[in-house]
């Protein structure tokens, strides 16, 4: 006989451990028809009326094939509460036939700053295994849009915004990850998200700028991503307090103005476990304050593959640079790091007078 004890958790197990639950709807460009019911055999045609007919909680799975205006989309789709929408996620969207959803429409934000989407993300919804593309040129344009809500956009290719690939405002705990940015302008612009939301694994091809961020307020995990271009700065910082770990900024980055850039005394990232193979590394503007290593916490960034300045400190702030590897060891003054400003850069556990080594302060 069973104890009271193991009947009470088999109890509980049995009322809180829900099966799997069946996809509730299928859309298929090819051979679907929004007068159908929706199901795997007689699919609809668009995902616009799977939306809508599904409504909160939906799971709603996409067959490859092109989603467009001419196809009978509404402009921007619209994610409804909890609704899961989901195409071709082992190739992002992009497999033989692709997984395309193309076209964009107003939907009400700030002009210029992602007032124009492809797709706008519901309350604790998600997306992912698309290609989310544009139709045409229009200013402002975003791929997809997180504003005011905790959302999921995972796994898809991001193409020909002309704003940014993800908008996210005051994004709460979303996840943008594991996507690949083909977007000219912006990858990811991250505005006023207190809430940790987590920007990983994503693979950023050719923004120009791959990531922006502000907001005093904003503390994103931003990890393990691989930044192949920015062309102008990989990850800029303007204010927040954003941790940068695990990430790896190929030489072919370009990064004019450095691979993470700070321009405020808010914007404060801790920086850990990075990778370095571009130009210029780091660089340190009006006062920007970021932690690349204390003591007791070192920083175990890779600079061994800068081609170039390492940290360039334009500001008046001390900044910890403790416990990394650099190319010289240890750095060389005017070479690896740079100063043109009236700060210092404190590189070891022990302090030292700074006239020994410049104002790269410390001693092994």
């Amino acid at each position: 006989m069973q104890s009271r004890i193991g009947l009470t958790a088999l109890i509980i197990l049995t009322l809180f451990t829900a099966p799997a639950s069946a996809v509730d709807y299928w859309v298929d460009a090819v051979a679907g028809n929004d007068t159908d019911p929706g199901t795997e055999l007689l699919p609809f045609a668009t995902i616009t009326y799977a939306i809508a007919t599904g409504g909160a909680g939906a799971t709603i799975t996409v067959l490859p094939g092109t989603y467009d205006a001419a196809l009978g989309e509404v402009f921007p789709i619209t994610l409804l509460t909890d609704q899961t929408v989901v195409g071709d996620v082992p190739t992002k969207g992009g497999g033989a036939t692709p997984t395309s959803i193309v076209g964009k429409g107003a939907y009400g934000g700030t002009p210029g700053t992602g007032s124009v989407a492809t797709v706008v993300c519901g309350p604790s919804s998600s997306i992912s295994g698309f290609q989310i593309d544009a139709d045409s040129y229009e200013a402002g344009h975003a791929g997809v849009v997180i504003h005011g809500v905790l959302a999921h956009v995972n796994s898809n290719t991001i193409m020909n915004t002309t704003y940014a690939g993800v908008y996210m405002n005051d994004a709460k705990a979303s996840q943008v990850v594991g996507n690949q940015f083909d977007t000219s302008s912006y990858g990811v612009y991250l505005n006023a998200s207190p809430d940790t939301p987590v920007i990983g694994t994503n693979v950023f091809a050719s923004p120009s700028l791959s990531i922006n961020m502000t907001g005093i307020d904003s503390d994103p995990w931003i990890d393990n991503n691989t930044f192949q271009s920015g062309s102008i700065v990989c990850v800029q910082v303007s204010s927040g307090y954003p941790r940068i770990s695990g990430n790896t900024f190929e030489a072919g980055s370009g990064a004019t103005y450095g691979a993470v850039r700070t321009r405020n005394l808010t914007a404060a990232p801790i920086l850990r476990s990075n990778i370095f193979q571009n130009s210029l590394a780091v660089q340190i503007q009006r006062d920007g304050f970021p932690d690349l290593g204390a003591s007791g916490d070192p920083g175990n960034n890779d600079f061994t593959g800068v081609t170039g300045v390492c940290i360039q400190h334009d500001g008046t702030t001390d900044i910890n640079a403790i416990g990394n590897t650099w190319p010289n060891d240890p750095p060389v003054d005017g070479v690896d790091i740079i100063i043109n400003g009236t700060g210092s850069v404190i590189l070891f556990t022990v302090p030292v007078d700074a006239s020994s080594v410049g104002r790269m302060k410390g001693a092994y």
